[in-house]
């Protein structure tokens, strides 16, 4: 059986009007995840994003990070974790 396998970056496909926080045009932004990760979660809150738990290397994961999207942008510099 072939393995399967995971992606070690997160592509968000959104830029948000700095004015009215609306969608105004669709781009690609690759940013650092940092884990490689399959099966996990993911949802937006409150102008967050985050990815939740999946399979890691290593194992099960029961990380949360989150995100903060530049609102003029939409990059994302970082995602550090926070209690699960």
């Amino acid at each position: 059986m072939k393995p399967l396998e995971a992606i070690s970056w997160l592509s968000i496909y959104a830029k948000p009007d700095a004015g009215t926080g609306n969608i105004a045009s669709w781009l690609t932004n690759n940013p650092a995840f940092p884990t490689t990760i399959l099966n996990q979660a993911a949802t937006a809150e409150k102008g967050l994003l985050f990815v939740i738990g999946g399979d890691t290397q290593t194992g099960l994961s029961n990380n949360v990070w989150y995100a903060k999207p530049n609102p003029a942008t939409g990059a994302v510099a970082s995602w550090p974790t926070t209690a699960s």
